[in-house]
C-alpha cells in the first residue's frame, strides 16, 4: 500500500437488483472510479483504494482483515470484470495472492469528514 496514512470508509457495494458478491464487487471495481478513501469488504477481505487520484488508474490494496496484512494489489481499471471476479473468488478461498506484508491502515474514516463521500 502506497498511502499508509490514508483513512478509509469501508462498506458493501450496493448494486440495484444484486446481492453483494464477488461478481458485483468485480463489476463495481472495473466499471467506475472511486473516492480515494473508499474501501469495500467481502468476507475477510478488505479492498482499499490505493490510487493516486480519482481520475487515475484504480489500484486497490487487498487486505486479509483477520491477520491485518496486505495479500494482493490489483489495478482494477486495467482489468475486465471477467478477469477480476475469479481472482476475488480465489483470494476469498485463501488461494493466490502473495506472502502477507505491511499493516492495514485505519478504517476509522470520520463521518462527514470528506466532501466527496457525503
Amino acid at each position: 500500500m502506497m498511502h499508509k496514512s490514508r483513512v478509509f470508509r469501508v462498506s458493501d457495494i450496493r448494486v440495484p437488483g444484486e446481492t453483494f458478491s464477488p461478481a458485483s464487487l468485480a463489476r463495481a471495481l472495473t466499471e467506475r472510479s472511486w473516492c480515494l478513501c473508499n474501501g469495500f469488504r467481502i468476507g475477510r477481505l478488505v479492498f482499499l483504494n490505493d490510487s493516486t487520484g480519482e481520475d487515475s488508474a484504480q489500484e486497490f490494496a487487498v487486505f486479509d482483515e483477520k491477520i491485518g496484512k496486505q495479500v494482493e494489489s490489483l489495478t482494477c481499471s486495467w482489468m475486465k470484470k471477467e478477469e477480476l471476479e475469479p481472482m476475488i473468488v480465489k483470494l476469498l478461498a485463501g488461494e493466490g495472492g502473495c506472502e502477507p506484508w505491511g499493516v492495514m491502515p485505519s478504517l476509522a474514516h470520520p463521518e462527514g469528514s470528506c466532501p466527496r463521500c457525503a
